[in-house]
This record gives structure tokens, C-alpha cells and sequence, in this order.
């Protein structure tokens, strides 16, 4: 049913780009957890021994730069998806909003990194 619609106007449906934004922030989000979790338990063992240790900290950054550049595409996802005429707008919205807060806050720490 339509309801309070004209018989011609057709329902919204949600961009594909949005809702890739959305997934990419839950995504990336979970995947760091995973890591950090498995990195305390590698690192609290004794598995891995102190000169090994930079192997870990290369992983850490390698994994950083990865996430930083997911983050950005999931910005230029949700950008895209406002663009996009005829479908709703709220994955979009949240996507980019939270791909935008977690790129300012990988932004500051990878400045407190340097410093």
C-alpha cells in the first residue's frame, strides 16, 4: 500500500555505496579488535620472544596503514552514495560520519605516534 503517496511515486530503496560504508567501518572496527586481542594474547605468552618483537610492531603498522585507507574509502563510499539521487540517505550519513570520526581519531594518533 502507498500510503499518503501518489499511485506514480516508487519507494526509496538504500544506496549500495551507503550501506558499503556502513560495512566497512563495522568491518574494519572488528577486525582491529580481533588483532589487538590476539596481540595481547602473543604478547602476554611465550611464544613470541622480546627480539621478535619488532616483527609484531612491523604487523601493527602495516595493518595501520591498511585500516587508515579503508576508513578513507569508506568516507569516498558514503560521499558517493549522498550523492546519488533516489535512494535514502542513512547509511550514507552514518557511514561517512563514522569513517570520518575514526579517520580524525587514527589522524591524531598517528600523530602522537611520530611525536
Amino acid at each position: 500500500m502507498n500510503w499518503g503517496r501518489g499511485m506514480d511515486s516508487k519507494v526509496k530503496k538504500h544506496s549500495v555505496y551507503g550501506i558499503a560504508s556502513f560495512i566497512i567501518f563495522f568491518t574494519v572496527i572488528l577486525l582491529e579488535l580481533v588483532v589487538n586481542i590476539g596481540l595481547i594474547a602473543l604478547s602476554t605468552s611465550n611464544i613470541i620472544g622480546f627480539n621478535d618483537m619488532h616483527i609484531v610492531i612491523l604487523f601493527m603498522k602495516i595493518l595501520f596503514v591498511i585500516e587508515y585507507l579503508t576508513f578513507i574509502a569508506g568516507i569516498v563510499f558514503g560521499i558517493v552514495g549522498l550523492a546519488s539521487k533516489n535512494f535514502k540517505k542513512v547509511f550514507s550519513t552514518t557511514g561517512m560520519v563514522l569513517n570520518s570520526l575514526m579517520f580524525v581519531f587514527y589522524t591524531i594518533r598517528a600523530i602522537n605516534m611520530i611525536l
